[in-house]
């Protein structure tokens, strides 16, 4: 049985400004009410694109090289420059990276690692994330001191914000990129209503406890993922941190949750974008983030390529 514990997701007794922004400090709506409507629009015809685009991903699943199985490991290059990893949300499919997949297969000596999340991300945090770091960390001691670049979306962002902390003590000098889409760092009020159903029904909704718990907006374990990214950095360890979400975002509505604080370990970029829904947010901000990953990726190269000059 569905086990919700409503004092987990209270925020009443939290000092939320600490984790998140207010809207005003990240947005100020300009867009007329007939701009705000198209987009809305916009919104809902593309999430159907996407949605059908990415059913079609599933059907061919079995037929497609690009996806990860964990459990049968990854072969890495010989002479790898760095590693995007590529995170889905819970109980999506390595399918909706479709568009990013055949951009960052042409960054030519870069590893790519595109899992299957166990359980489909409806588990405890542990249990769904360790299994994708276990690989990661492979890749850290084969490759050390090569950049890596995690990129999720929902509640893979999440998941992806979990493993930069778990790197700073297994991969201390190796650089870490995280850029999320429509990330529920601080949870969802969405999940919060599924609390609500299950006191009134008794019907889970085929979700674990631990993921409502987790989910639920200014919940305890989102506020301790975000202490753990405030903490200061070891010496050495360089991590950057970019977000996107959508003003159109059904899922995760406000903004305010998929652009949190990171503390002063990084001055995280924030793209807010319109016209997108959750999932179809994806693609449509594909070609920024990988070409913004893509540049990132080449200033950690370089850096350690460019021979130091002595006067």
């Amino acid at each position: 049985m569905l086990n919700v514990t409503q004092a987990d997701a209270s925020t009443d007794k939290v000092d939320v400004s600490k984790y998140i922004p207010s809207i005003s400090e990240l947005y100020v709506e300009q867009r007329t009410e007939l701009q705000k409507k198209t987009d809305r629009s916009k919104s809902v015809l593309r999430e159907i694109y996407y949605a059908c685009r990415n059913l079609q991903g599933r059907i061919v699943d079995y037929y497609n090289p690009n996806f990860d199985l964990i459990k049968n490991g990854k072969l890495w290059r010989a002479e790898s420059e760095g590693l995007y990893v590529l995170v889905h949300g819970l109980n999506g499919h390595p399918a909706i990276w479709k568009s990013h997949i055949a951009q960052l297969k042409k960054d030519s000596n870069k590893d790519l690692f595109v899992p299957y999340v166990p359980l489909k991300g409806n588990g405890p945090l542990d249990d769904v994330s360790n299994p994708i770091l276990e690989v990661i960390k492979d890749y850290t001691m084969k490759h050390p001191k090569k950049p890596i670049c995690l990129i999720g979306v929902s509640n893979g962002g999440r998941i992806c914000t979990w493993l930069e902390t778990r790197l700073r003590a297994c991969a201390p000098s190796t650089p870490v990129r995280i850029s999320t889409i429509a990330a529920v760092h601080f949870g969802t009020k969405r999940m919060n209503l599924v609390q609500k159903f299950h006191q009134w029904t008794g019907r889970s909704l085929g979700y674990c406890h631990t993921i409502v718990n987790d989910l639920s907006f200014g919940s305890k374990k989102a506020r301790e993922i975000l202490d753990e990214v405030s903490k200061p950095l070891p010496k050495g360890t360089i991590r950057d941190y970019e977000f996107f979400a959508s003003t159109e975002d059904l899922q995760v509505p406000g903004l305010v949750s998929s652009i949190p604080k990171v503390g002063n370990n990084s001055t995280p970029i924030k793209r807010i974008v319109h016209g997108y829904d959750h999932n179809g947010i994806v693609a449509g901000v594909c070609d920024e983030q990988v070409k913004s990953c893509k540049m990132w990726m080449e200033k950690q190269f370089n850096k350690k390529t460019v021979p130091l000059i002595v006067p």
